[in-house]
Order: structure tokens, then sequence, then C-alpha cells
């Protein structure tokens, strides 16, 4: 064996005529088991754009490399290939001089083929595959959009570029869903079924763009993916658009989505239940181990919007308490801003010499944080000349808080508005709908903080598209690993697999958990002058466990083929 490949095949030692060589197996062989399910493989050859000659590594062999990398690892794209070097080769579905090639310049010219390629196409071909072949729940579909950040100037990507057949992105400043204003961003949109929140379609759009016009490109995807029409879109505000939601309503499907606070309707009701003009009826009671429930109810009275969808207003216990935190937190900022704006206007040095700049310097303050109304501010003046300004003036605030109008307002407080185009679903079937919204954010959080997407360092925007694309197939892989691992548990009336510290039990295992459980399992290849012996790492009670819910021997786990 030639010294390129000894440092190719994993990690040898050698001592006295023996030559050990290690290989990692983790939980590749179960990754590898998800992906062969998927015909992710077959999907990348079959999509990604043919070469005009024979790359050394195939592509899809580059791209599922790099799916498997975030998974496990997630090093920084110049060191997949050394990383890679530590497996075993069949368990990437490479060859020894194949891996020995990986670098970085590889792997970005695949995410340029990702780009140049109609990857929405692929996205659209293997999620059919996947709702078939893992039986998704697809009647219920949640929809929304991160920011995935970047950092650098990215000056060639201020404006979308032709580049071939294809237009490239836009990374520009927006208004941050991360708060990071400073930070430019592209538009990360995302859409999970009920069932465990399995991704089903991604899009990414410039960083500009408004959630309010990506809605119906998302709908019209998910009716391919889907072969059906009938599911219900769940989504934000943004949903809540006459265009968005008579285009769903006109092709026979069906919504939920959250009524914004700008609609017309929405001031008046509230105004109403101040009044005390409105009865309430529970419809569902959440139960917390701590504190009291949170209680939900809804206004007996059924209304509808100008466009004849239906409109539902909840009530929740908990949100009236999150409300009056933050009513409470506001006035207190607020009183501290006025008070550090009347110590400004006091100063010698002050530049607040004009009434109009003052009177809209305490217009923002009280608008900041939404408690217009609830301060009675009163500017006064007083002379203040000096020998060059003879009737310069200078000026003073007073203000009260309207204790009786936060009291009033108060009454308003935990309100939350719903919209439907379903006549049949009862008030309490809307109401859990909208309450399953939250799934889509752990896969966020998932892509940011385990995947650790955010900030992209990548210059190359054609590169940036593939790699986000990268992303989601990760991402796909991920919680199928997890949703099998859960409905085997199931199926077999396995309660719990010992996967926490100290051999604590998890009910509901997450593809995190079951990555680490199975990490430090090795494969160590002797070589002596009389033969060759395998060895492999001895499963502990978790690992075996995990190993026999996958269908695999135990003895057998992570032995070369």
């Amino acid at each position: 064996m030639d010294a390129k490949q000894e440092k190719q095949d994993g990690v040898r030692a050698k001592a006295s005529g023996v030559e050990v060589a290690t290989c990692w197996i983790d939980s590749l062989p179960i990754i590898n088991k998800i992906i062969e399910r998927t015909q992710l493989h077959e999907f990348l050859d079959e999509y990604l754009t043919a070469p005009r000659r024979k790359p050394t590594v195939p592509y899809a062999d580059v791209i599922l490399t790099l799916v498997r990398n975030i998974l496990l690892s997630r090093e920084p794209m110049y060191g997949v290939g050394v990383w890679a070097q530590k497996y075993s080769p069949e368990l990437l579905g490479m060859s020894s001089e194949q891996i020995g090639s990986l670098n970085d310049d590889r792997v970005g010219r695949c995410l340029d083929v990702v780009f140049a390629s109609d990857y929405a196409s692929l996205v659209i071909a293997l999620m059919t595959h996947v709702v078939r072949e893992f039986q998704v729940t697809v009647d219920e579909l949640h929809n929304d959009s991160t920011a995935v950040t970047f950092t650098g100037r990215y000056e060639e990507a201020a404006e979308p570029q032709w580049d071939g057949d294809k237009q490239t992105l836009a990374i520009t400043k927006s208004h941050s869903k991360t708060r990071h204003s400073h930070l430019k961003q592209l538009l990360f949109i995302l859409t999970t079924s009920r069932d465990e929140g399995i991704p089903l379609h991604f899009r990414v759009a410039n960083g500009n763009t408004s959630d309010f016009v990506t809605h119906i490109e998302s709908w019209d995807m998910l009716c391919k993916i889907t072969e059906r029409k009938d599911f219900l879109y769940v989504a934000d505000s943004k949903l809540a658009s006459t265009q968005n939601m008579n285009h769903i309503d006109r092709h026979g499907g069906r919504f939920v989505t959250v009524m914004p606070r700008t609609h017309r309707e929405y001031d008046p009701f509230r105004q109403r239940v101040m009044a005390g003009e409105t009865e309430w009826m529970e419809v569902y009671r959440q139960t917390r181990t701590r504190g009291s429930d949170n209680v939900f109810r809804r206004c007996r009275e059924e209304l509808s919007t100008k466009d004849g969808y239906r409109l539902l207003w909840f009530h929740s216990s908990g949100k009236q308490q999150a409300d009056a935190d933050v009513r409470k937190k506001g006035l207190e900022q607020t009183r501290k801003a006025l008070e550090e704006l009347r110590d400004r206007l006091a100063s010698p040095k002050t530049r607040y010499r004009d009434q109009e700049r003052i009177r809209k310097q305490v217009d923002r303050l009280l608008n900041r944080r939404r408690v217009r109304g609830l301060f009675d501010v009163t500017i006064t003046s007083k002379d203040d000349p000096s020998p060059e300004k003879p009737h310069r003036k200078r000026y003073d605030l007073d203000y009260q808080i309207d204790e009786a109008e936060i009291a009033r307002q108060a009454k308003a407080d935990g309100l939350f508005p719903l919209l439907t185009n379903d006549t049949k679903m009862s008030a309490r079937e809307v109401l859990m709908a909208h309450k399953r919204q939250p799934v889509i954010e752990k896969r966020f959080a998932q892509l940011k903080t385990g995947f650790e997407v955010s900030p992209v360092f990548l210059k190359g925007v054609r590169r940036i598209e593939g790699l986000l694309c990268t992303y989601f197939l990760a991402m796909l892989i991920q919680v199928l690993v997890q949703r099998e691992g859960r409905q085997r548990m199931t199926k077999r009336a396995i309660k719990s697999l010992p996967l926490y510290y100290e051999n604590r039990p998890a009910k509901r295992p997450s593809s995190t958990l079951i990555f680490k459980a199975m990490s430090g399992i090795l494969r160590h290849t002797v070589c002596h002058p009389t033969g060759e012996v395998e060895m492999l790492t001895e499963l502990n009670q978790a690992q075996r466990q995990l190993v026999e819910l996958f269908d695999f021997v135990p003895e057998n786990y992570g032995r070369s083929p």
C-alpha cells in the first residue's frame, strides 16, 4: 500500500510489523439507509447538469458528502475533505482516491453546478417520492420564512444578475427577521408538513423580498409535490392579503392565517371588546406543569371579512399576560426615554430649540413601543435670550401616565383573529391548526443553530444558492431519521431510550440525540504477517438499542462489506 493511500484510508499506526487502520463509523449506516430510501443519489444524478467531461468525483457524491458532513460535524468547506478521510470509503459511496481528491475548490465547483441546474424541479421530484415512500401526511402544511445573514460588502450582489440562463439573487439589507439590520441577507422560505415538521419545499428569494409576494408561488409548488389542492395551508399574517387568499380559494385550496393589526376590521372589534360588548366561550385549555393553565376562548359571534372569509376572534389567557408584560415594559422604557429627553432640554448646550422638533421626538418615543395614548405629554416654553439671539427660547416637558386608559386597553389583551376559507372546520380545529405553526420554528432553529448556516462567508452568489439547497437536503434527511426512529419506537412499544447523560430516558429522541449517541463507533483493521483481523467498537446499551431499532445486527454494525 503506497503512502498516498495510507494517508486517505482513515488513521493508521505501525509498530513491529503490525499495522492498524482505524475508520470512523458513527451513525453513517443509519443516515445512508434513509438516503437510500429517498433515492437522493439518483435524483441528484438525474437533475444536476451533465458535465462536458466526467468528473473525478460525481457531483451527487460530493453533495451527499457535504450533506453528511452538515449532519455530523459541520466542518468549514475547506475541511470537508479532511473530515471525509476519517471514514470508511464505502460509507461515503466513494473510493479512497476520490476521497483524497475532495477539497474546497471541488466542493465549490459542485455548488456552481447545483445553481446552474434546475434544482427547483429536483426538489419537486424528490419530495413527491419522499411523500409516497415515507407516507408523509400532507393534509396540513405550514409555511414561513427566515433571514439568512451575510457578513461582507457583497457589492456584486446588490442587484440580480443574469448568469447564463439563470438570474442570481440580490443580497441586500432589509427589515431583518433576526433584527440584525446592519447585515445583508437572503430570504429562506420553507414549508413543512404537520407530520413531524418534514421539510417539503424551500425557495430562496432576494433579501428585500416581502413575504406578501411569496405565498402564491409556494402554494403552487406544493400542489405539484402533494398532487392535491385541498390541503390546509397555514401561514402568518403575510398570507392575509386579498390576492393571496383569493388565489388559494379560487383554485380549490384551504388556508388559515392571522389577520394583521393593520386590517380595517381589527380596531373596531378591539373597541367593542374594551367596551364590553362581546361574549366569549372556552374552546381549549392548555395544561401547564407550572403556573396556571392557558385558556383559549372564542367570541360567540362569528364574523366575516369583506371578501367573505370566516373571521374568528380568540382570546388567550397566556397571551393576555404576555401583552400586559410588554405594555409594562414599554411604559417603563418610554418613561426613562422621556426623562432623558427632559434632561437634554435642561442642558445649557441643548440643541432642542424648536418646539416642532421636540414634538416629533416625543412622537417617535411613543410610537416606538406602542404606548401612544397612555402618556399625556405637555411641552412648555420660556424665554432664554442671549445677545446674539434675543428671541431664543428654552423648552421643558411634563408627562403623566393615563391609568384609566391603561385599564381600558388591558381589556383587549390576549386577542388574536384568525382567517380561513374553510367553512367546515370548527373554531377549535382552526385554533389548533394555528397553534401547530411553531413546528416550523424548530426547523429554522436547526438550520441556524445546529447547522450554523448564518452568517454565510462564501463570496460567490451562485455557490451560496447551491449551498442553501444542500442545507435543505440535510434538513430533510435529519428530520426523516428522527421521524423514522420515533415511529419505530411506537410500533415496537418502546417507551424511551437511554440517550441523555447518565442514561436518562428520551421519550421522543431527536436526530441530534441519535447522532450523538452513535458517535465514537470505530472499525479497526489489524494487519500482521499472518493475516488480517477486523475489530469493531463494542456497542453500549443505547447504541445497541438504536442499531436494532433501525434493523441492523449489532455484531455486524459498521463491518466492512
